[in-house]
């Protein structure tokens, strides 16, 4: 869900920011599926991201495109954590994630 948030808010911002002639309607139909394709692959997103400005696509069609792209990808990584890695070790790596971010938190903070 946080993929789909952050490409819709990237589709509002970015075709707002980068003035660019946009593309034809024909081209626009077919960028969200571009979208979610290269959201399937490990391959960088930074593509999508620059033909942005240009496709202009609708930010919530665009950022449910992103979601249901990366979504098999991320499903994948979790299940391959859980065949993987013994419980006692996925429990100390999330609380030493936990403990690291709090730290940083609290850096953060005092600056």
């Amino acid at each position: 869900m946080c993929a789909g948030l952050g490409a819709a808010l990237d589709a509002v911002v970015l075709t707002r920011l980068v003035l660019v002639r946009s593309a034809s309607g024909s081209r626009r139909r077919w960028f969200c599926l571009w979208a979610a394709l290269m959201a399937l692959t490990v391959l960088p997103f930074t593509a999508v991201r620059v033909a942005l400005p240009r496709a202009r696509p609708h930010p919530l069609g665009f950022g449910v495109a992103v979601a249901a792209g990366h979504l098999p990808k991320y499903l994948l990584m979790v299940r391959l954590w859980q065949l993987a890695t013994p419980l006692w070790i996925a429990l100390a790596v999330a609380a030493l994630a936990a403990w690291g971010g709090s730290r940083l938190w609290r850096l953060h903070i005092r600056s």
